[in-house]
């Protein structure tokens, strides 16, 4: 492991953990998340991804795959966490955002080999996906790149949204909501 990562990681216990698949079962990783506001290391963080809340209402973002409520992506050169939540929320749903939050850090641990033909950088076999909690200002639809991943994207009452979530987000979800509550 990272000697970067092992130090952000030491004392901490992590709050939820599951295993993710994709690729029909090609890649297989472990995710671990922290809620915490802490900075991981940046060298690390391959994606910023934001959980976007409007009072009860979650910010939805449907793709072939089905719903979820992490719209974000991977970091483009010389962009931070923060700027590229912003231009992925803004690609993805066609929203801009108020101020970020940090909330949480997701740890992902590559189980299968390196990716042969990644699209896109990877950071392997440990990335972090850096989590900020934020509040919608502005809806600019044309701002979003139609025919992309993503199909659709709208706000859901957060009570709706807790049972279809994959565990990892239905955690991020209901602590992020009973914050605001």
């Amino acid at each position: 492991m990272d000697a970067a990562l092992q130090r952000f990681l030491a004392g901490r216990s992590a709050d939820f953990s599951q295993t993710i698949e994709f690729g029909d079962g090609a890649h297989r990783l472990t995710l671990r998340g922290y809620l915490t506001t802490d900075t991981p290391p940046d060298q690390l963080v391959l994606a910023g991804r934001a959980l976007v809340l409007r009072e009860s209402e979650v910010l939805v973002v449907q793709n072939p795959e089905g719903e979820h409520v992490l719209p974000g992506g991977r970091r483009e050169a010389g962009e931070s966490p923060e700027d590229s939540a912003r231009r992925e929320v803004l690609e993805e749903a066609g929203w801009t955002l108020g101020d970020l939050e940090p909330f949480a850090a997701l740890h992902l641990h590559y189980e299968t080999p390196r990716p042969t033909n990644p699209v896109g950088r990877i950071i392997y076999p440990d990335f972090i996906w850096q989590v900020f909690r934020a509040a919608p200002l502005a809806h600019v639809p044309q701002s979003r790149q139609l025919g992309d991943w993503e199909q659709d994207a709208y706000f859901r009452p957060v009570t709706a949204m807790i049972d279809i979530l994959e565990p990892y987000q239905r955690v991020l979800l209901e602590t992020a909501a009973m914050d605001v509550s």
